[in-house]
């Protein structure tokens, strides 16, 4: 799910903390999270952000076209594949990730714009507007 694509919840973070920190780029973090407490070594850890990447360029291709079916939806198709191209880009280690390529040229042959910027406000989850204050 790719909350970021919606300017109302782009500023939200995300639900699961790793390592004690919730955050959308959580770097080398996440990779030793992965060892520590699944027991995924570098190696297989490296192959399995490789695959991502390749289903998310893949799948990013499928979203752009159906941005062009759907006009109404571009906006939110050019959010998303904005913010997998940075979740990709903050997944590699640029000594072991070579030959990763990223969106960029996709997102230019589409015609997205930068991402527009997100609402200032925090959309909060779960929480009715209905019950009493705390």
């Amino acid at each position: 799910m790719t909350t970021q694509a919606y300017p109302q919840y782009a500023n939200n973070v995300p639900g699961l903390s790793i390592a004690g920190r919730k955050t959308w780029a959580p770097g080398k973090t996440l990779e030793q999270f992965f060892n520590t407490r699944l027991g995924i070594k570098p190696r297989r850890y490296q192959e399995m952000t490789e695959m991502l990447c390749e289903s998310a360029t893949e799948v990013a291709g499928q979203v752009i076209d159906a941005s062009r079916n759907e006009p109404q939806w571009r906006n939110v198709a050019k959010h998303m594949v904005h913010a997998w191209n940075e979740g990709m880009s903050a997944m590699q280690d640029p000594v072991r990730a070579t030959h990763f390529v990223g969106l960029d040229a996709a997102i230019k042959a589409a015609g997205f714009s930068e991402p527009d910027s997100a609402d200032s406000k925090r959309t909060v989850i779960g929480r009715s507007d209905l019950l009493g204050r705390r």
